[in-house]
């Protein structure tokens, strides 16, 4: 690898590893360098301390975190999270200090959570992070190297098109895209209105009992919960249906009722509902509805119906028991209404009632039933962009976008010196010409006949019509050796050296 490619990889990879440290989530990991200048945290930060924070997911109260003060002009403070209030914010707090800070930061506007801690060393380093620093850091590295490849014995530097068009064409794009989230960012509305889907559940559980004449049961003379229930035996059926609402509706309240649904299995076959019990209250928590539902009701209204359509012979039919919840509250913030309904079905014979067996899953879960539910939910929220696999906040891509600018600028002027760099020798010249460079200790003295030619150009062009490389030597002369014949362009005059050669002018093949 030439000296050329190797310090644009290094550069590169350089530049893209400490990119990507510093580039905020979700692109990079966020890191942040903070330093101490208070003594609010002491014992745990000295001033002069240098602190390393990185973004979470979330924050658990204990830890130290950084964040902009608002009551404080955009001050950085690194203190501790003593809990959440109310409104989900942090509160906070110095080791130091015997009160809460006056700031509630959201989890969203906390730069990081301390991972590390170098003492005394962020007096030195403060302004480390921010990128006009940095660009003048690799600006003053950048006149470090150039300072350095002046002098007549440096090592030529040889680069070739490619990597150079490369590096030209990556800083131009990474400028161009952080002038555009810079852009978005100042040009866009900060909040958008957006559909968010809203899973949530609504859940109950069954419960039933009956006395019996007889001591059937493995209770005894009780009917329980999943038991079958006998006509001549069983007694009025208590009822009962506690209702949970789903978290995710605040404020719920409404109403539930329950009652009975007594009719045949066809889908357009008859019908009749029974009172049970309610309506009831739901007011944000669990509510329960309960009531006696009078068996021989039941059994009377079944013989009336075949009675009436003429049938003497009782076909079986089905007993629904049915929950009915209406709920009013909000989901997000918007008012929202739902309605939900459970049922536990019985099938009813010529000897009593027994639960039907579930389509799918067991008996359990049709005891304990769960309705399913989707919201969509109009609601404003922060901007985002939509870039392929990620969707950055308005802030976020700004933030993106100038560290974009500044690597992006760098590269190019970084690009830029490599090329200055090599345009002061003859063999980088060449090399970014299109010609292939050879680096040679000496030159082929025993061709004797090699038109001496003037010009960088010249030089490539023997080369690149004969097909062969361009020999350099340490001291800047330049050579192409072929079967047709040999061209030299030797050191430029004043550079003190003798040409070994009887060569003849010429202006190149």
């Amino acid at each position: 690898m030439s000296l050329g490619r190797l310090a644009v990889f290094l550069v590169t990879a350089a530049t893209l590893a400490a990119t990507w440290l510093v580039l905020p989530p979700p692109v990079g990991l966020g890191l942040r360098l903070v330093a101490v200048q208070g003594s609010s945290m002491v014992p745990t930060l000295q001033p002069g301390d240098l602190v390393v924070v990185m973004p979470s997911e979330s924050y658990l109260p204990g830890q130290v975190v950084a964040y902009r003060s608002d009551m404080l002009g955009g001050v950085v403070l690194l203190h501790r999270i003593q809990g959440y209030d109310a409104g989900g914010r942090l509160i906070t707090r110095g080791d130091a200090n015997g009160f809460d800070d006056s700031d509630r930061p959201r989890p969203q506007q906390v730069m990081g959570a301390m991972k590390m801690r170098l003492p005394l060393v962020g007096k030195y380093l403060q302004a480390v992070p921010q990128p006009p620093v940095a660009a003048s850091i690799a600006g003053g590295a950048i006149a470090a190297a150039v300072a350095m490849g002046s002098g007549r014995k440096r090592r030529q530097l040889v680069m070739r098109p490619g990597p150079v068009l490369g590096g030209l064409a990556a800083g131009a794009l990474a400028l161009a895209a952080g002038v555009a989230l810079v852009v978005a960012q100042q040009v866009l509305p900060p909040t958008a209105e957006v559909n968010r889907p809203v899973a949530y559940q609504h859940q109950g559980q069954w419960e039933y009992s009956a006395p019996s004449l007889a001591p059937i049961y493995d209770s005894g003379a009780q009917a329980r919960t999943g038991d079958p229930l006998f006509w001549r035996l069983s007694r009025p059926l208590q009822v009962s249906f506690t209702y949970r609402p789903p978290p995710e509706l605040e404020g719920a309240n409404g109403t539930l009722l329950l009652y009975a649904r007594l009719g045949d299995y066809l889908p357009t076959g008859w019908r009749r509902t029974l009172p049970v019990a309610g309506p009831v209250a739901v007011q944000g928590g669990e509510a329960t509805v309960q009531g006696l539902l009078d068996l021989a009701l039941v059994q009377q209204t079944w013989r009336e119906v075949m009675a009436a359509i003429g049938q003497e012979n009782p076909t079986p039919v089905r007993l629904e028991l049915v929950a009915a919840v209406t709920l009013n509250g909000s989901v997000l913030g918007e008012p929202f209404r739902d309605e939900a309904t459970f049922s536990l079905p019985f099938r009813l014979d010529q000897i009593g009632a027994a639960l039907e067996p579930p389509q799918s899953g067991s008996p359990p879960q049709l005891l304990s039933p769960v309705v399913d539910k989707t919201a969509v939910v109009r609601t404003v929220e922060e901007r985002r962009l939509e870039l392929g696999p990620i969707d950055p906040t308005l802030e976020q891509a700004r933030n993106v976008g100038l560290y974009a600018i500044w690597g992006g600028g760098a590269l190019l002027v970084l690009t830029a010196v490599l090329c200055l760099l090599a345009v002061r020798s003859p063999a980088g010249l060449a090399s970014l010409m299109g010609a292939q460079v050879v680096r040679v200790a000496r030159l082929p003295e025993d061709v004797r006949e090699a038109a001496v030619v003037t010009g960088v150009g010249d030089i490539v062009q023997a080369a690149k019509i004969t097909g062969s490389p361009v020999l350099a030597d340490p001291e800047g002369a330049l050579m192409v050796v072929s079967s047709s014949g040999s061209y030299l362009l030797p050191v430029p005059a004043g550079n003190g050296r003798r040409l070994p050669w009887n060569g003849r002018r010429g202006r190149g093949p």
